[in-house]
């Protein structure tokens, strides 16, 4: 009888095991958007005949919605621009030193104060990616109207990804 439970036992670990990992596999990576299947999607196929495969285009996918005047959109695009600009160099020094750490802590001896040193380094980058993303959302709304305005902050984004 004991064996019997412990077989059991183990039948269960084992199969509580299978369905997790099965689950984890199920989700998005990293939150993104990206589709490997056809079919309707709120924030890429309404839009896009191409959005298969390819990750959501938020920015454009909130313009369309907020209907907005051929003005707004040149300002609005210049701004993104500058934003993508100030952006590029912090997401590629972001990149590296994540690249940097993750080769300093599988190395053979870890230095602890060099990794913690590139930790704090990729804390202020998060913190001034996060700043210019804010700066940029308030520099686009200050372009809308009162009820462009009220489409753009309720509007969620297909992930969060910095």
């Amino acid at each position: 009888m004991k064996i019997f439970e412990k077989k059991l036992k183990v039948q269960l670990v084992v199969l509580s095991i299978l369905i997790t990992g099965l689950s984890l596999n199920a989700q998005p990576a990293n939150g993104n958007c990206t589709h490997h299947q056809k079919h309707e999607h709120k924030c890429c196929a309404k839009y896009s005949n191409e959005s298969v495969g390819r990750p959501c285009d938020r920015m454009s996918y909130k313009m369309k919605i907020l209907d907005l005047s051929d003005e707004q959109n040149a300002k609005i695009k210049e701004i993104h621009t500058k934003h993508m600009e100030s952006q590029l160099p912090l997401k590629n020094s972001f990149g590296e030193k994540k690249a940097k750490l993750k080769t300093l802590t599988t190395a053979g001896e870890v230095n602890m104060k060099e990794v913690e040193k590139l930790i704090e380094e990729i804390g202020e980058i998060k913190v001034q990616l996060m700043k210019n993303k804010v700066y940029f959302k308030q520099e686009i709304r200050k372009i809308l109207t009162k009820e462009q305005r009220l489409k753009f902050d309720m509007k969620k984004s297909c992930s969060n990804k910095l």
